[in-house]
């Protein structure tokens, strides 16, 4: 398992005195500005957000005590942000880390291995599972109870029922 999640991404420099616009990937954005973030270059660097102004659900222009310039903010253009882990609150039942879905192993019902979980997409209408067979193929399917109705984490393991054709 990974240490660290992707919360959000500094998107581009806002002005010339090192605003960013930055969007959050967390289930309530502004969370964003509450949780120890880092962003990545060699390796994992503390930022302090503070938000300046609020464009919409989650996208926001920032401040930052580490970034004084114009300058400074474009090295940061299209950095990932990150949190630790550990810090999150354990997810209840039914409820996954997006990350931690990500490399499942895909099974069928007679327990065979089918293929794995290349990523997880959501595009405004729920979360989509690709899933990248081992004959080769790159499917997308609705992550949902019906198609996917056993995940378990631990073993690495998700159960897939393909959905019915008409």
């Amino acid at each position: 398992m990974e240490k660290y999640l992707i919360v959000g991404k500094i998107l581009k420099p806002h002005g010339v005195r090192g605003m960013m616009k930055i969007i959050s990937y967390m289930h309530k954005p502004e969370d964003i500005f509450t949780a120890k973030v880092f962003y990545k270059l060699q390796n994992f660097i503390p930022i302090d957000l503070r938000v300046h102004q609020k464009l919409d659900n989650q996208n926001f222009i920032c401040t930052s005590n580490n970034v004084l310039n114009r300058l400074e903010a474009e090295k940061l253009h299209s950095c990932f942000l990150f949190i630790e882990k550990s810090t999150l609150s354990p997810t209840s039942k039914g409820e996954f880390y997006i990350e931690d879905l990500k490399k499942l192993t895909v099974i069928d019902a007679m327990d065979s291995r089918i293929g794995i979980i290349r990523d997880v997409y959501n595009f405004g209408a729920g979360d989509i599972i690709e899933i990248s067979f081992d004959e080769g193929e790159l499917e997308m399917y609705s992550f949902n109870q019906d198609t996917f109705p056993n995940v378990d984490i631990k073993a690495g393991t998700i159960l897939f029922i393909p959905p019915t054709k008409i």
